[in-house]
């Protein structure tokens, strides 16, 4: 019985000091806005590597755009200072295309615990033609849950000009046992949007409910992660007694004690060129492809535009969100491929 009598106290001081609000600093030690904060900070140095890489090569002729990019690596200009209007010519034109492209985060932080408690004791008294037997079982099973949903945008812009004391401390490496709170790998989907954009002809999807299909909207891009951990533990410590003749005795006693914690964390990335650039971006490809050797097209219209400072509000199927016009077309595709996974359908095959 004290071997029982111990487990239990040990398990039920465990359980006490489990939170009643599940949070994801709970075990991961990272709380929800430090999350954010990683996750956009992380965004914020894929997006500096990408623009300082690009204008480190030189490309041909333009070397003032190397050495000022060689001064933002080296840290003497502060990166806050970055603008496209510090450049020229086919850097300037590569710049303004994206500068002003939004970012949208869905965020879904579903948490749940469980923590099970069971005991059972048995006890016996010998006659003289056989024994009675007689058992008694008790449990708590108790889980607690919560589902922490919000969405937060951003645009390159805003990304380069965050104070450089936002990011420090906040850019670390993966974290394999609660991926969110590590780095999530933002500098693919980055690239890829970009080259999509580019050169492989990205647009914006169309509404499947209102065909036909547009794509004369801005390019649009979504990316949704998803990481699951799963702790769990048990303890089953039982004890058998020598049973004493002739007298109702206790014979058994045994304790099941389980808690697990289940995280599934979910993001979703919306990325949008602002609308303004499509045109923007339709002469700038085929700039782009007769500087490579490719044949220009020659019904595209208009030329480089100055950032958009439009600035107003989405309400979707699934979420809001506010901002620039680029931060807007953001969330508008994470809402359209939210809805989209919200009501396809699912068929059960049982055999």
């Amino acid at each position: 019985m004290r071997i029982a009598y111990t487990v239990l106290m040990v398990f039920s001081f465990s359980v006490a000091s489990c939170a009643i609000h599940p949070l994801p600093e709970d075990y991961s030690g990272v709380s929800t806005k430090d999350i954010v904060r990683q996750i956009r900070c992380e965004a914020r140095k894929s997006l500096i590597d990408m623009a300082l890489n690009f204008l480190s090569r030189g490309d041909g002729n333009n070397e003032s755009s190397r050495l000022i990019a060689e001064q933002f690596r080296s840290g003497s200009r502060s990166i806050s200072e970055f603008s496209p209007k510090l450049f020229k010519g086919f850097q300037k034109a590569s710049l303004d295309t994206f500068w002003t492209t939004g970012i949208a985060y869905n965020f879904n932080l579903d948490m749940t615990e469980v923590n099970n408690l069971n005991a059972s004791v048995g006890f016996s008294q010998p006659f003289a033609t056989g024994v009675f037997g007689l058992g008694g079982r008790t449990g708590v099973d108790r889980s607690r849950g919560n589902v922490r949903t919000f969405t937060v945008t951003d645009t390159f812009e805003r990304l380069f000009k965050l104070p450089e004391n936002f990011c420090a401390n906040k850019i670390v490496g993966p974290n394999y046992i609660y991926p969110i709170t590590g780095e999530i790998g933002m500098s693919e989907p980055l690239q890829t949007f970009v080259y999509l954009s580019l050169f492989g002809g990205l647009t914006q999807p169309g509404d499947p409910e209102n065909p036909p299909y547009s794509n004369d909207g801005p390019p649009t891009m979504v990316e949704a992660l998803q990481f699951t951990t799963k702790l769990s533990g048990s303890v089953t410590p039982s004890v058998v007694f020598t049973p004493i003749p002739k007298v109702f005795s206790l014979v058994s006693a045994d304790l099941n004690a389980e808690a697990s914690r289940t995280d599934i964390h979910k993001v979703t990335i919306g990325l949008a060129l602002d609308k303004a650039a499509v045109t923007q971006l339709g002469a700038f490809r085929d700039g782009l492809f007769a500087r490579y050797g490719g044949q220009a097209g020659t019904n595209r219209a208009g030329g480089l535009t100055a950032a958009n400072k439009y600035s107003g509000a989405m309400f979707g199927r699934l979420l809001t969100a506010s901002g620039s016009r680029s931060e807007i077309a953001a969330a508008e595709a994470v809402d359209q491929y939210l809805t989209q996974r919200l009501f396809s359908p699912t068929i059960n095959f049982n055999p």
